[in-house]
């Protein structure tokens, strides 16, 4: 089936495994700051709302890189290492799949590997 999206359309195919998986939903958001106040319990409010599990976030302008827990949500994030609000990745985890992260890799605030099983 296709899914639309703004720049055209992508196709999704359903992958077969041995054993039965769970789904899942996973999105990317550019949030243009999550440095404000607030600005991080609004992308949890619509995680919940959409019934997204892994949140992709774009622009966090967190400043560093961490992996913290906030309320029932997982947030690892890579930015800039200078201390500047600027650029920066996170991916949020709500606390079903917070527990499946196997391995974190900050790279770059424009790169942020995990690993999850």
């Amino acid at each position: 089936p296709s899914i639309g999206c703004p720049g055209g359309t992508v196709s999704s195919r359903d992958v077969r495994n041995t054993r039965p998986q769970e789904e899942f939903k996973i999105a990317t958001w550019n949030v243009k700051t999550m440095s404000q106040q607030g600005k991080i319990h609004n992308a949890f409010k619509e995680m919940e709302r959409m019934s997204i599990d892994i949140l992709g976030v774009g622009e966090m302008r967190w400043p560093d890189s961490g992996d913290i827990y906030i309320d029932d949500y997982r947030v690892i994030y890579s930015g800039k290492t200078d201390g500047k609000h600027e650029y920066g990745v996170g991916i949020i985890f709500n606390s079903k799949m917070a527990r499946c992260v196997k391995s974190v890799t900050p790279v770059s605030e424009r790169i942020l590997m995990v690993q999850i099983r």
